[in-house]
């Protein structure tokens, strides 16, 4: 086997890659269930002030230390305004400025993004079969996801902003690296982004904190919280931000097409949206055949 792959180290960064994007995957159908309930601002602060609020528990229960002092802090401030606070933006409205499918196909563009500027910006040039696997994978996604239409420009460079702030998330995650651990630049990341969205979610009623907090009187809502506050985002993040610690960033944006594959499949088996068919199981299987080859011939 690879030697790439018997490293402990390069396994589990790799494993928490594609396990951080297989949990973002089913967020899509915990958000459906959750904005029956609250508006996109609302449903956004309550997430993150929910998993800042888990990770301060870990603080004071001592299960994790952190440690910022004499570290340059800012450099994750920027980080967390770029992901989540920027990205969801962007992506949010570009979604309503397009269509979900015209913004999944622009969205998997974002490890071709990461190839670029690693190859430019951080002399972690992909080799050429990665680049041959991760344009395939991309080419799947595009297909999965049936096409794409109804783009204005401006949704369009909406979506272009969510790309490069998701690019540039990795690359400053794997920067800050040096300085931080995985659970301190989450941190730092969920501080930024509870304090802009619920900001964001007060402005928007007013101050009127009935908006925000009601919607936790209902049992689907909770529970989509619970997944989005715990799994998709403090365990998530923090597995992404494990990942750009030991892997160049387009190993790990690589897996950001496992999404796709996830929230289809979530659809057609838990949503019953459709119908399985041979198209689904055959642009899957280009996809996941991408990202193994990704993973496969990245330099030692």
């Amino acid at each position: 086997m690879n030697d790439k792959f018997t490293n402990k180290r390069t396994f589990w960064a790799t494993f928490a890659a594609f396990f951080s994007n297989f949990i973002f995957g089913f967020s899509f159908l915990f958000s459906n269930m959750a904005l029956k309930h609250a508006t996109p601002s609302v449903l956004l602060a309550l997430r993150f002030l929910f998993a800042f609020a888990i990770m301060n528990l870990l603080v004071l229960l001592k299960v994790v230390k952190i440690r910022f002092k004499g570290k340059n802090v800012w450099q994750v401030v920027l980080m967390g305004l770029m992901q989540p606070v920027i990205y969801f933006y962007c992506e949010s409205y570009g979604i309503e400025m397009t269509s979900a499918t015209f913004a999944a196909i622009m969205i998997a563009l974002v490890p071709v993004g990461a190839m670029v500027y690693s190859a430019f910006f951080m002399k972690e040039p992909p080799t050429f079969l990665q680049a041959v696997f991760g344009i395939i994978s991309v080419l799947g996604v595009i297909l999965l996801s049936g096409g794409g239409g109804g783009a204005s420009l401006s949704g369009t460079f909406l979506l272009i902003g969510a790309i490069i702030t998701a690019v540039g998330f990795n690359a400053v995650s794997r920067k800050s690296a040096r300085e931080f651990n995985a659970f301190e630049r989450t941190y730092i990341m969920f501080a930024v982004a509870s304090l802009v969205f619920t900001v964001s979610a007060l402005l928007e009623n007013r101050s009127d904190l009935t908006a925000i907090y009601t919607p936790l009187l209902n049992m689907e809502f909770l529970i989509s919280i619970l997944y989005l506050g715990v799994l998709s985002s403090v365990i998530a993040f923090m597995l992404i931000n494990y990942a750009n610690t030991y892997l160049p960033i387009s190993r790990t944006t690589i897996f950001s097409n496992v999404i796709t594959v996830v929230s289809i499949f979530a659809g057609i088996l838990i949503l019953k949206d459709t119908e399985p068919s041979f198209g689904n199981i055959f642009y899957s299987i280009m996809i996941i055949t991408g990202i193994f080859g990704v993973q496969k011939f990245a330099k030692e």
